[in-house]
């Protein structure tokens, strides 16, 4: 009887070492979790003294597909700060306003369509890159090109049904396409007789599944079928997509002219190049108002948006801050 009580006890000691180490097995791994976790959200934020400069993109979504030329792109940043959107064809400033969202139309064009929104704060610029692909081919929305809520509502569920894909060709066949995308995986799309497609390498041109060649950069536009297949309405032959080197800078003008002039930024001094078509804009009875580059002048801090090129940064928007008249 004694040798049994004795087995009980030590049976009953190695049970509890198995469970005090599984618990502590489980709370190491939430703990090492939740820091991941965190470290994930605080990539989106940036620590300015005492606040944090955030920029939170809440549409639109990347790599998403648009049946409609607008977008709203919609966020949240710190309140009353400047956020800057820049499209293809456009370069957007705004507020965010007392709550820090913002929200602001913007126009697309057919095909790929780059956007950067940055949000201001001090001498800090947060941005955060959107890739939308837009295709007037995927809806008919010939209703006498009326916008009404219905239409609108319409072509946002239809937006939402759709996805893109982007990679090149490695194996084509009578109902379907190989490529490996830019993260090295192979996908399979599915084509029948209704699948479109068009080549946007130059000028927008509609083409036919025999122009599709093995090699081909492709950008498949469709939804995915219950095996996770995109089953693809329509197919756009376009160059590899490498992304947008656009940006916003802020600074303090160290030297000026019209032409060519200097900024002292938070990374350094940078060139503009302000030679070709720029628009400039600047704070006046607390709106934005178009103005002339003329006049900013040394010591005047601005917002630039355009593109780096070599050494120089090619100008395409100013906006002067804080100009009052």
């Amino acid at each position: 009887m004694h040798k049994e009580v004795i087995i009980a006890i030590i049976l009953g000691s190695l049970l509890g070492i198995v469970l005090a180490f599984g618990i502590w097995r489980v709370n190491k791994s939430f703990k090492n979790s939740s820091i991941e976790s965190g470290e994930s959200v605080e990539n989106n934020t940036q620590n300015d003294g005492d606040t944090k400069h955030k920029l939170t993109l809440i549409s639109p979504s990347d790599k998403s597909v648009a049946v409609d030329s607008y977008t709203t792109v919609k966020g949240l940043t710190n309140p009353n700060s400047y956020v800057t959107i820049s499209s293809e064809d456009d370069d957007l400033v705004l507020l965010s306003n007392e709550e820090g969202s913002f929200e602001q139309e913007v126009e697309l064009v057919g095909g790929i369509n780059d956007l950067v929104i940055s949000s201001i704060d001090d001498q800090n610029v947060l941005s955060e890159n959107v890739m939308i692909v837009y295709s007037n081919e995927l809806e008919n929305n010939d209703e006498e090109n009326k916008v009404t809520d219905e239409v609108e509502k319409r072509l946002e569920e239809a937006s939402k049904k759709y996805i893109a894909q982007m990679g090149t060709i490695t194996d084509i066949t009578e109902n379907s396409i190989q490529i490996k995308n830019d993260d090295s995986e192979i996908l399979q799309l599915s084509i029948d007789d209704s699948t479109t497609y068009a080549n946007i390498v130059k000028t927008a041109k509609e083409v036919n599944f025999e122009d599709v060649a093995i090699g081909d950069y492709i950008i498949a536009l469709g939804s995915l079928d219950g095996n996770e297949i995109l089953v693809s309405k329509r197919i756009l032959i376009t160059s590899n997509y490498t992304g947008t080197t656009r940006k916003t800078l802020i600074g303090t003008v160290t030297e000026f002219n019209t032409k060519n002039f200097l900024i002292d930024t938070k990374d350094g001094e940078i060139s503009l190049d302000a030679t070709g078509s720029v628009i400039t804009t600047y704070v006046k009875d607390g709106e934005i108002a178009k103005g002339r580059l003329s006049l900013a002048e040394e010591g005047d801090q601005i917002i630039v948006m355009g593109e780096p090129n070599g050494e120089d940064f090619e100008v395409s928007r100013v906006h002067i801050l804080p100009l009052e008249e």
